[in-house]
Parts: C-alpha cells; sequence; structure tokens
C-alpha cells in the first residue's frame, strides 16, 4: 500500500494510514495466535527459555533486514525495494500455509489425549506424563 502512495500523492496520507490500520489489525492477530500456540505445545519448566530464543531470533534478525533494505534500494531505488518488500512479506504469509502450524485442527484437548501435531503438552509434563530431562533450573 505504501509504495502505491508514491503515485497518488494527493491521497498518500489515507493511504499510508490505512495501511496502518490494516496492518494493525493482523499484527494483533498474529501475535495473540502465535503467542498462544507456543504457550500450549511448550512444556511450561521450558516457557522463559522458548519466549527468550523466539524474541532473540525475531528482534535479532531485524537489523539485518534494514541492511538489506538499504542495499536493496541503494541498487534498484526506493519505490521498486520497497515494492519487492511488501511482495516478499505477502509470500511469507502464503508460505506459512504450509508449515505443520497451518494444519492444527485442534488446539484445546483433554489431559491425557495426545495434541495433533504430536508433541507433548505442558499439562502433561506436569502431571509427570512425559520425561522431563534432570538438572534443569526448575529442579533446584
Amino acid at each position: 500500500m505504501q509504495p502505491a502512495a508514491l503515485h497518488a500523492p494527493e491521497i498518500a496520507g489515507w493511504v499510508i494510514a490505512g495501511a496502518g490500520v490494516v496492518y494493525s489489525y493482523f499484527i494483533t492477530i498474529y501475535n495473540v495466535t502465535q503467542m498462544s500456540l507456543r504457550q500450549e505445545i511448550c512444556p511450561k519448566w521450558m516457557l522463559g527459555r522458548m519466549n527468550a530464543t523466539f524474541r532473540f531470533a525475531v528482534w535479532g534478525v531485524m537489523p539485518l533486514g534494514s541492511v538489506a533494505a538499504g542495499i536493496l534500494a541503494s541498487i534498484v531505488g526506493v519505490e521498486a525495494a520497497m515494492y519487492i518488500f511488501v511482495v516478499l512479506s505477502v509470500l511469507a504469509g502464503v508460505a506459512l500455509a504450509f508449515t505443520p502450524a497451518a494444519r492444527i485442527k485442534d488446539s484445546h484437548y483433554g489431559f491425557g489425549s495426545e495434541p495433533s501435531w504430536g508433541i507433548t503438552t505442558s499439562d502433561q509434563f506436569a502431571k509427570g506424563l512425559a520425561h522431563r530431562p534432570s538438572g534443569m533450573m526448575s529442579d533446584r
């Protein structure tokens, strides 16, 4: 949306504001669903490590993306670089449809049943039904 604002400067503010509203809506949905899924499939005693690793991976790549955007914009121009990154963002969303997370039918299941994706639940760890490695911080 934002690169399109370059072609219609009289409505650029409205285009950018509209893109911001749409982006905010979908990023909120993404944040809620990804955090809920991670909390459900990760054992409680591993949540801190898993969240720290996830945040490191996501926030740690952002400077690399900025450098890549700057290099690409200097080669093909700012407008072309914006279009390229819009297309790549859409393709990343489409690629998500081919991951195991997209095939989860029902993430709520009763105690003692296995989730559809074959990962042991935090409830099973808490009840002692799954093996927990010894020497973890919470054992002390």
